[in-house]
């Protein structure tokens, strides 16, 4: 089996990271990672670059966390759930279903709480960019709206690149959404 562990990684203190249960698919770490004490990484997991897990957090098997997440302290996540790039996941939160990218939330079960909009502005996001990522946050979370009717009525806009990159997250969430 496959443990891939990337550049200039911070692993600190009784961190656990598994190998692949298969050959077939490695468990993976990108680069520049924090991982704080006591965080767990089961089997065949994958995460991006620049990824911030602090104290405590415990990710279930085949787990797929993308690019510039942060994940506060005594998360849980259930298996086979995907963390979109740029999501802030509140500590102390459960989670299992997807959470879409740019977003922030808590609790247990997790809710959406709104856009993660001091991380976008931080990471160098113009504020026309952050203001058409509320217009799709907004259809999917203010409009009453479910997913499917959601996606049917964004689906003749032009969309931006960082509209197109939640819709493409919905698209593919095989879990569903938190809401």
């Amino acid at each position: 089996t496959k443990l891939i562990i990337g550049n200039n990684n911070t692993f600190r203190e009784f961190c656990t990271v598994n190998r692949s249960a298969t050959m077939d698919e490695p468990t993976q770490i990108g680069d520049n990672c924090l991982f704080m004490a006591y965080t767990h990484i089961a089997h065949n997991c994958i995460l991006g670059n620049n990824i911030i897990l602090a104290n405590a957090v415990n990710l279930a098997g085949h787990i797929h966390i993308h690019n510039n997440v942060i994940v506060g302290g005594m998360v849980a996540m259930h298996q086979f759930v995907k963390i979109g790039t740029f999501a802030f996941v509140g500590g102390k939160s459960g989670i299992k279903k997807d959470i879409p990218p740019f977003t922030r939330g808590e609790g247990f079960p997790y809710k959406v709480m709104g856009l993660n909009a001091v991380g976008l502005q931080r990471n160098g996001f113009s504020k026309e960019a952050i203001k058409t990522i509320k217009v799709i946050y907004k259809v999917f979370y203010n409009s009453g709206l479910n997913v499917s009717q959601a996606l049917q009525k964004v689906e003749n806009l032009t969309l931006t690149a960082e509209q197109q990159i939640f819709i493409n997250f919905v698209k593919e969430a095989e879990r569903g959404i938190c809401k």
